[in-house]
């Protein structure tokens, strides 16, 4: 007998089937779930890898008015800045004269281990820059493609049109001699004469200079490229290596081949070492131009003869000290002798004080105008700045010339008001990303760094 083939079916019922469906959409989901799971995990390692490759470099870590400073910008930047730093260092710490040198070589390596510092100033030096070139633009101010390559060449001292000539010199008269009411406040203690510069301090190393185009097998160190700062009536500021013997380069006369090969090679190791290649060079070179060209359009106001004041002082740390110092002056005790025991002011207290010459917002606001409206031998009323308390005696007051000095220093304080002027019409804003970003290298080789001397 035939069997029958729907003997051993299984009878499979309505709720048989709906169990069965269920079971079906579930494991679907649970598929589906997982396939979407690992979809994302290798999303966001892939977005995290891209992030930290690429994306990441076009994040803004500042916006000035409608110019954006991004991440590779500022890196690249702080990079180079650092790279010239170094190379400096370098220069010095491996002359015959490095002895000479040691508290320089240690104030650049201090600069450069405080990274987050070095960052933040050039941060701030590349605001500046974001605010001079939208100023400039405003000004009718440009830069063209010719006159960075003209710099380019003279940092590397080749001149295919010739040597440039000099500017002719400023026919300024002589600073007069001590006058009797002169000799009579300096009195037989004092151990200066009447200087015709006013003491400058040696500005801290700041990556606001010309370009330094190192590399090898050359290396080209160009003049510098700002003026002297303002100078307030205290030896605060680090000091950046100002050599004597002199340590300069020999020009050599290139063709433009030379010329070429040489700066090729220079910026190819240049953008090795810190990514800053030829385009950021000529930026950069740009920026430095725009800024030279708003000094000149901003010296054709100033006056080249002006009120000038020789001044000395005592600093103390406050008020009831600088009292003290006035009613001993009152007294008849020797200014130089209470500068040289009371004065904070290290680079003056052993010279009674003397500041010399110097113009009007040479020195902080406060001192500036207490000296400006002092009559000449009067003793001031205590002064506050931000570097303490000054007793301030005012030896000199003059209009005539200024110096060739004191000329650069006016120029470059004119620009800096104009700076903060112009630094107000636009917004700023700073993204906290920078601080994270901020490159420690290139950095001093072991070998060559400065060990603190250590204090017995």
């Amino acid at each position: 007998m035939a069997a029958d083939p729907t003997e051993h079916k299984p009878h499979i019922t309505k709720k048989h089937e709906a169990r069965l469906e269920k079971e079906n959409k579930q494991r679907k989901f649970v598929t589906y779930g997982l396939i979407a799971v690992v979809v994302i995990v290798v999303g966001l390692v892939g977005y995290g890898v891209l992030y930290n490759t690429v994306l990441k470099n076009y994040q803004p870590v500042a916006k000035v008015g409608s110019e954006t400073i991004t991440v590779d910008e500022f890196q690249k930047r702080v990079k180079f800045d650092r790279q010239q730093y170094v190379s400096q260092f370098l220069t010095y710490a491996t002359s015959s004269y490095a002895f000479f040198f040691q508290s320089q070589l240690q104030s650049v390596q201090d600069s450069l281990d405080n990274y987050v510092q070095f960052g933040r100033d050039t941060l701030n030096q590349m605001e500046n820059e974001a605010v001079v070139a939208q100023k400039a633009a405003e000004m009718g101010i440009t830069v063209s493609d010719a006159e960075i390559q003209a710099e380019l060449e003279a940092n590397f001292y080749y001149y295919p049109n010739g040597t440039p000539t000099t500017e002719p010199t400023r026919n300024v008269p002589p600073t007069p001699t001590n006058n009797p009411t002169e000799e009579f406040l300096l009195g037989p203690t004092a151990t200066s004469s009447n200087p015709t510069e006013t003491p400058t301090l040696a500005p801290t190393m700041t990556s606001t200079a010309e370009p330094t185009v190192t590399g090898t097998p050359a290396t080209a160190t160009p003049e510098p490229a700002t003026s002297t700062p303002t100078t307030a009536p205290t030896a605060t500021a680090s000091p950046t290596i100002t050599e004597t013997p002199t340590i300069t380069p020999t020009a050599t006369p290139y063709t433009q081949q030379g010329f070429d090969n040489l700066y090729s090679t220079s910026v190819a190791n240049i953008a090795t070492e810190t990514g800053f290649n030829d385009a950021d060079l000529r930026a950069f070179v740009k920026s430095i131009l725009l800024q030279r060209k708003v000094i000149a359009e901003l010296a054709k106001s100033i006056p080249e003869k002006q009120d000038v004041v020789w001044a000395r002082h005592i600093l103390v740390a406050t008020e009831a000290e600088a009292n003290d110092v006035i009613a001993k002056l009152n007294a008849g005790e020797s200014f130089a002798s209470l500068a040289a025991q009371y004065s904070t002011d290290t680079s003056t207290a052993q010279n009674g004080g003397d500041l010399g010459w110097f113009i009007k917002g040479q020195m902080v606001a406060a001192f500036d105008d207490a000296a400006f409206s002092l009559p000449v031998g009067q003793i001031s009323a205590p002064v506050q700045t931000t570097y303490g308390w000054h007793v301030i005696q005012v030896l000199g007051k003059v209009n005539r010339e200024l110096t060739d000095s004191e000329l650069s220093t006016a120029k470059q304080i004119a620009y800096n008001n104009w700076l903060d002027a112009a630094k107000k019409e636009f917004t700023t804003k700073e993204y906290d990303i920078w601080t994270s970003v901020v490159p420690t290298e290139p950095s001093i080789p072991a070998q060559y760094r400065v060990q603190a001397t250590a204090t017995p």
